[in-house]
């Protein structure tokens, strides 16, 4: 090998080199046969890598129907898209509307009264210029010293004054003085409306306040609902309102002449394509499988898969969830076939798009039902909410609910009463957030006044008596949400002891404290709901009960408890759809810790490691060994040129002697 020397053999004549490189070539063969192991083992480990990436694509294909929410997707059709688009979330009301645009937000602009015949030598002036916002009165001041007046300084000196406007010089073409100074508010409709004032000497001056100087009017979006009778008029300084239908957000473009309609409707073009993105990534998997566990005939060769059981286990497992029936559902819509997705000869699925979009429009629910996880309960306070990879599917009836405790609020009671008008302003702070109560207000006012704040705080306020219940005056705030984790925190700037106060008090008041500054503060900290599913355990959070972890059958249910009494509540049954089947067997194929493809991979990887171990050891035993045969050889060579030295010493000492008898004759 190079590096290690070489043996000339000049003394003995044998070609060394040649003769060592041979015996290492025969010795290296071991190593050529494991590194042709090691190459195999690779290219079965780029197979399994290369199945988990084309299974991970089919989860996340079935991931997008497995949830009933994928159903329920909507989409909103404007008949006049130039006038106004939409977008639906889920939630929104499904129906058609009659729309009319009346008129689009704009941005307010002013343009300067002068005209100039350049932008940087004529001076407008030294001073101030102030923009206000006429909605709210916020005023901006820009002050133009000496030296800086000319209108490009201006405009520069208006963009970096953090005024709520951008200031622009636009050149019309016109005469010698072509430029004027464009002032636009950045927040649209009125809510934006400006108002420049000058205060400029020593140059040309500057104004916005002439009979052209406005070049756009602010105006505010306004759309029409309905159409004859009494329609009602939707007002926005912005082109999108999300205010004016639950889960609608609309988008104005432009004024309509005349009424359009807007139709929310299940999309069910985003279901289909859902549906064939899950059949591509399936077949894309089948395609590639039969790549790399298949034998090729005429190269007489298999691929790196073929014959292995894991690979022919978990095509088995899949095929199997796609042509099963569905347990828990009619017979006419429990499998694939029912809405127009089969499995070929070939292995591979089909889509009859036709036949599912037919399904769609006559059965939502059931093809809901066949894809994703579904479930139904037969008291009517009950509901269904989600279950897990864990939650086994119900068999006969369903799964017996039991409540044995309902879930309750947080509740708060002042520990004085508000017996009339507040005498003072009074702060109240509830879970963090201040609201503010004037002077003069009624319980009923400050209710009101606590109550506007309800989606920022969780709380609602009542009046009661003082135990919370009835009506009364006393302060009570309960928590919107239900169960242990339910907060009501509160306290006043004005003690209990006040005349004229709330009664809450300034010692800050909790469900599992509400006594307060008084002492007499009554409340409770809400509770969790409880109760079996099946006669297994759960764990309630709120008002949600959840099979625990561990559960034989009911482990991840999650039911919806809104009864109003403990006890039997009928029975809840829970069904597998398709893609939520295949979703929970590619989790456990896919999981990157524990999943089957996981541990496959990791398999190989072993093997290869321990191969790449023996060949580092052998490669290092026919190292030693070649440097063994070459000091061998090399202490051969020496001997036979010291013998060769010895003799020839000895042939001229014996033609000496016989030369010096020869000439003593």
């Amino acid at each position: 090998m190079p590096g290690l020397g070489s043996v000339s053999g000049l003394a003995s004549g044998i070609p060394t080199d040649e003769i060592i490189a041979k015996i290492m070539a025969y010795r290296q063969r071991p190593v050529e046969l494991l590194k042709g192991q090691r190459d195999a083992l690779s290219e079965k480990l780029t197979a399994w890598q290369n199945v988990n990436a084309r299974l991970l694509a089919v989860r996340l294909s079935a991931s997008q129907l497995a949830s009933a929410s994928a159903f329920q997707t909507l989409a909103a059709a404007s008949s006049n898209p130039d006038a106004l688009t939409a977008t639906a979330s889920t939630g929104a009301p499904a129906g058609t509307y009659t729309l009319k645009v009346l008129s689009v937000a704009r941005a307010h602009q002013l343009g300067s009264d002068q005209r100039f015949a350049d932008t940087t030598t004529t001076s407008i002036g030294t001073g101030a210029i102030t923009i206000t916002n006429t909605a709210t009165g916020a005023a901006t001041y820009v002050y133009i010293p000496e030296g800086a007046g000319h209108l490009e300084a201006v405009r520069d000196a208006i963009n970096a004054s953090g005024a709520d406007v951008f200031a622009s010089i636009v050149n019309d073409g016109s005469g010698s003085n072509p430029y004027r100074l464009l002032i636009t508010s950045k927040t649209t409709g009125t809510a934006g409306a400006i108002q420049i004032e000058t205060s400029l000497s020593g140059g040309t001056g500057l104004s916005f306040a002439g009979p052209d100087s406005v070049v756009t009017a602010a105006s505010n979006a306004r759309v029409q609902i309905g159409a004859g009778g009494t329609p009602i008029v939707v007002e926005s300084s912005t082109n999108t309102i999300t205010s004016a239908l639950p889960g609608l957000t609309l988008n104005v473009k432009g004024v309509s002449a005349s009424e359009f309609t807007l139709t929310v409707s299940r999309d069910n073009n985003a279901i289909v394509q859902k549906v064939q993105d899950l059949v591509k990534a399936y077949n894309d998997f089948v395609d590639y499988i039969k790549e790399v566990a298949s034998y090729d005939v005429e190269l007489k060769k298999g691929g790196p898969l073929l014959g292995e059981f894991g690979l022919q286990s978990i095509t088995s497992d899949l095929s199997s969830v796609l042509v099963r029936s569905v347990s828990g559902l009619q017979p006419a819509m429990s499998a694939l076939s029912s809405v127009g997705v089969r499995m070929a000869s070939s292995g591979k699925l089909v889509v009859n798009e036709a036949e599912l979009r037919a399904k769609l429009e006559s059965d939502p629910s059931g093809v809901s039902a066949l894809f994703a996880r579904s479930g139904t309960a037969t008291d009517p306070s009950i509901r269904f909410l989600s279950a897990t990879s864990a939650t086994q599917e119900s068999t006969g009836s369903g799964w017996a609910v039991q409540i044995t405790r309902l879930a309750t609020q947080t509740r708060v009671t002042a520990g004085a009463e508000m017996s009339g008008t507040l005498q003072q302003a009074e702060t109240v702070t509830i879970n963090g957030v201040a609201i503010n109560l004037t002077a003069g207000m009624t319980l009923a006012q400050v209710v009101a006044a606590i109550n506007a704040f309800k989606d920022s705080t969780g709380v609602v306020a009542s009046a009661t008596q003082a135990d919370g219940t009835g009506t009364g005056n006393y302060l009570t705030l309960t928590s919107t949400g239900f169960g242990s984790r339910a907060v009501v925190s509160a306290y006043s700037t004005v003690s209990a002891y006040t005349s004229g106060s709330t009664g809450l008090g300034t010692v800050n008041v909790t469900g599992t404290s509400p006594e307060g500054e008084t002492g007499s503060g009554t409340g409770a900290q809400g509770v969790d709901v409880e109760g079996t599913i099946n006669g297994e355990a759960a764990t309630g959070n709120g008002k949600i009960l959840t099979g625990n972890a561990g559960n034989a059958t009911t482990d991840g249910l999650s039911i919806l408890v809104n009864s109003t009494t403990t006890g039997d509540k009928g029975f809840v049954t829970y069904s597998r759809g398709v893609a939520a089947g295949l979703t929970d067997i590619l989790e456990r194929l896919t999981d990157p810790s524990t999943g089957v493809l996981t541990n496959l991979q990791q398999g190989v990887q072993t093997r290869i490691d321990a191969l790449n171990e023996e060949m580092n050891r052998m490669v290092d035993r026919l190292a030693t060994m070649e440097e063994r045969l070459r000091a061998q050889f090399a202490a051969m060579e020496a001997s036979l040129s010291r013998l060769q030295s010895q003799s020839q010493y000895l042939m001229q000492a014996m033609a000496g002697l016989t030369a010096s008898r020869n000439n003593t004759k």
